[in-house]
């Protein structure tokens, strides 16, 4: 209220209702009152000495002062980057809405769609009354980042462990979590990552989680793929002495197997030794190559079969050798051949020009040969031990014919008396080097050898007294080989 004029030493009074509520010494100019409350204003003044003279004021005013709007303003704060914010205000007849990002609205209950952070803050109304009276009320809005989420696609082999994680950022921590498959919800995963032990193919999929943070934010759902390939197979290694035969050093071992399956080619992963296909060869084996094998296959996609292994041993060889032999034999005699022996040994077998002629456990062999045999014969051994191994040795010796010979004279065998006559003694079969030698008989018994060197006969001269038979007893020839041929040849003496 304005008093357009005032005297000095004067009190203005500002009267309502009969009941004084302001005033205001007089300044000789214009005076203001503030009123709140509806009512009948009086003003009056009087004397500031003495407070006397008393006169209420010309053209008394009378003001209805109305109560301000009663206002009530509301949001459905807090939000989520990406939802909608609905502003509310009642109490009043019009409405001005104010707030952050240059937002300004005349409706009574405004919305913003998909807001953002920078929508946060402040937002005032300006309410107005039918009375025209008006107020601005303020709430404040807030609005939360989205939790960011990412997962990786996987791909593993059936059979091994893995763990889906994805990676969050943004939003308040704790996070919770949902995991779904296809497409559908997989109730008993909450946790921050699915993990898998011993994975199969019915595994493989579409997986997705929906991250919500501490303030009800969620993020994207994030979506990746698991593959699972399924391992190869691989079938048991067979051995080329199957089905168990002894393994002898020396010999040459073939393992193979056979893979089947998986993605793209197979590569075999052969051990303790490498070899780049199905079929692993040791050639000459040895001892010192006893072992378990193994072996996997692997595809394309680095999934593996499962380990097949084979136990190998191979069995040391026995060594053949013929300790004692004759340098030959003569028909009719017999010539023993000894073997070297070990303990381990359990079988000696001995050939005759391929022919077996003894087997057993005896080392020593008796051989007696037969006409047919004459010449060079070879003797072989075979020797077994107690793994089944073999080894063997063999050597030529010459089978001698038994010597011949003749005992002859000139005809008549015929001599006077202390004339002489030669008899003469020829070797007909039989060696002559480096020697050979005879025995006969001159009808007073055997006389020493005699020996003969470079030819094949031997002229004897005799001078009977009386008419004699003369016996070509034995010849023995250049190899040692001895006949008993008993000839007899009689020389008649003449008076």
């Amino acid at each position: 209220l304005r008093l357009s004029g005032s005297e000095s030493d004067v009190a203005y009074y500002l009267m309502r209702d009969g009941s004084q509520v302001s005033f205001r010494d007089g300044t000789g100019g214009e005076l203001t009152f503030v009123v709140g409350t509806a009512g009948t204003y009086e003003i009056y003044g009087e004397l500031a000495i003495g407070r006397t003279c008393i006169q209420y004021m010309n053209g008394n005013p009378t003001l209805t002062v109305n109560p301000l709007p009663t206002v009530t303003i509301g949001s459905n704060t807090p939000l989520c980057v990406g939802e909608t914010l609905n502003l509310t205000a009642t109490g009043g007849t019009s409405y001005s809405w104010t707030g952050p990002n240059g937002f300004t609205s005349n409706l009574q209950n405004p919305s913003i769609a998909n807001v953002t952070t920078a929508m946060a803050g402040t937002y005032s109304v300006l309410v107005v009354d039918g009375n025209s009276c008006e107020r601005t009320i303020n709430t404040t809005v807030a609005i939360n980042v989205n939790p960011v989420v990412t997962l990786n696609s996987a791909e593993a082999c059936a059979g091994e462990n893995i763990t889906l994680t994805p990676v969050v950022s943004n939003g308040v921590e704790p996070y919770t979590y949902k995991w779904f498959k296809d497409g559908v919800e997989i109730l008993t995963e909450t946790g921050s990552s699915l993990s898998f032990a011993a994975l199969t193919l019915a595994d493989a999929g579409v997986y997705s989680v929906e991250v919500r943070d501490n303030n009800g934010c969620s993020a994207t759902i994030a979506t990746a793929t698991l593959a699972v390939n399924p391992n190869p197979t691989i079938n048991p290694i067979t051995l080329s002495t199957d089905p168990g035969n002894a393994i002898c050093a020396g010999e040459t071992i073939t393992l193979s197997t056979l893979g089947a399956g998986g993605t793209g080619a197979l590569t075999y992963n052969w051990s303790p030794i490498a070899a780049s296909g199905s079929v692993l060869t040791i050639s000459n084996a040895t001892v010192a190559q006893s072992g378990i094998y193994s072996v996997y296959v692997s595809d394309t996609k680095g999934c593996r079969s499962a380990t097949v292994t084979r136990e190998i041993v191979v069995n040391a060889v026995p060594v053949a050798q013929i300790v004692t032999s004759p340098t030959g034999i003569c028909l009719g005699t017999s010539g023993t051949f000894v073997a070297a022996t070990d303990a381990s040994y359990t079988n000696y077998e001995f050939f005759v020009n391929g022919t077996s002629r003894q087997s057993g456990l005896s080392s020593s062999f008796d051989y007696t040969p037969v006409l047919a045999e004459v010449g060079n014969v070879t003797i072989r051994l075979v020797v077994t031990n107690g793994s089944g191994c073999t080894d063997e040795t063999e050597l030529t010796i010459p089978v001698y014919n038994s010597p011949a010979a003749t005992f002859t004279t000139s005809l008549p065998a015929e001599v006077c008396i202390n004339d002489s006559k030669n008899i003469l003694v020829t070797l007909t079969t039989g060696s002559i080097t480096p020697s050979w030698s005879f025995i006969y008989n001159d009808g007073s018994g055997d006389l020493p050898p005699v020996s003969v060197t470079g030819v094949n006969s031997y002229s004897l001269s005799v001078s009977p007294l009386s008419t004699t038979t003369y016996t070509l007893v034995s010849v023995t020839d250049g190899n040692g080989c001895q006949s008993a041929l008993n000839i007899p040849l009689t020389v008649t003496v003449n008076p």
